[in-house]
């Protein structure tokens, strides 16, 4: 699959670009408002400035985990191959709300597009092994938000 251009983030017309769609967050639940006031983990900055940063850099241990254990075969942008390193740069940078990534996982089918609050929305392509794909994100201590 391309690259077309997500004009929205709504499942429904996510699903009409032929994606079937995940949430995965290191929290197990979606925080209510207060919840996520009192998150001194929300995002990378609040956690410097809370003194939580190893709280935090647990949870971002067990993204970069994941997605490093599904660049088998290379990761893709809209422009083309990644190297290794811009890849890794890539995906901590969009872990950390610097820059967003949306990159592509080709051997697995899977789309990868940075969120906000912890929460990355993973677009799986219709050849994407769901249920593989949910037991990588359970080993690595991750949560597919309903």
């Amino acid at each position: 699959m391309t690259f077309p251009s997500l004009t929205s983030f709504d499942d429904a017309d996510l699903r009409g670009l032929g994606y079937r769609v995940l949430r995965v967050s290191v929290f197990d639940h979606w925080l209510s408002a207060e919840e996520a006031a009192e998150c001194p983990v929300m995002n990378h900055a609040l956690a410097l400035r809370a003194g939580a940063l190893d709280a935090y850099e647990a949870g971002e241990a067990r993204f970069l985990a994941l997605y490093d254990g599904m660049a088998l075969t290379g990761v893709t942008d809209a422009q083309g191959p990644l190297c290794p390193a811009t890849a890794a740069r890539t995906i901590r940078d969009s872990l950390r709300e610097v820059t967003l990534m949306d990159i592509r996982f080709p051997e697995l089918a899977l789309r990868a597009v940075g969120g906000w609050d912890r929460t990355d929305l993973l677009l799986l392509e219709p050849a994407a092994d769901l249920d593989a794909l949910t037991a990588r994100i359970r080993r690595h201590g991750l949560f597919v938000l309903p």
